[in-house]
């Protein structure tokens, strides 16, 4: 936890100064030559503040801290912003983004910040791991026993996870045998962050 607060401070005057050359770059006359090196130092620093941040918040709930701020909001809208966000990371890997959204759903109660990280790290994982050509499917509808509550869902066209490994999906750093099949990097906390926030929801 305190590395990760270390780290927080250089890497995000890290990414300021990038926005700065970035926008000096892109001010002059003539696209300048270093213009796409800056472009994949820009996104692999944004991926470091994530995993920083996500460190931080695995932290937090180590520490029983996660402290959510209650909000109501709609958890319909909050995943179609999310798919569109998504929507080109699937296209360029042939994959289909399906929204299924019921009509009318009640609004939720939660911290919306925290819920949508929940939700991307759910449909990231989805698009991640599934094979080109492939589905993923995502349904926002009611449920609960009485239809007041609002049920969020994913399904994908992946290999899944192995059946004796199933039972530690949720941990942290975990990641299933079969995912270096996908050549895909990951930290193995998205999972155990989506969980704590929903049971603390």
């Amino acid at each position: 936890s305190i590395i990760s607060h270390q780290l927080g401070t250089p890497l995000s005057i890290f990414r300021m100064t990038l926005g700065v050359v970035e926008k000096a770059c892109a001010e002059e006359a003539r696209p300048h030559p270093i213009s796409e090196y800056l472009k994949t130092l820009t996104d692999t620093t944004d991926t470091m503040i994530g995993l920083v941040q996500s460190l931080i918040e695995v932290g937090r709930i180590e520490a029983g801290r996660l402290a959510l701020k209650k909000e109501v909001f709609r958890l319909d809208d909050l995943t179609r912003n999310m798919a569109e966000d998504f929507g080109k990371y699937a296209g360029a890997n042939n994959i289909t983004l399906a929204v299924d959204v019921s009509p009318a759903l009640p609004d939720v109660a939660a911290d919306r910040e925290r819920i949508k990280m929940a939700v991307q790290n759910l449909m990231d994982n989805a698009i991640r791991y599934s094979p080109a050509g492939g589905i993923v499917r995502v349904a926002v509808r009611r449920g609960g026993k009485d239809n007041s509550r609002v049920r969020w869902s994913v399904m994908d066209d992946g290999a899944g996870i192995p059946p004796a490994e199933q039972k530690y999906v949720f941990q942290k750093f975990f990641r299933a045998g079969n995912a270096s099949n996908y050549n895909t990097h990951g930290s193995g906390i998205g999972l155990y962050i989506a969980k704590a926030v929903v049971e603390a929801s």
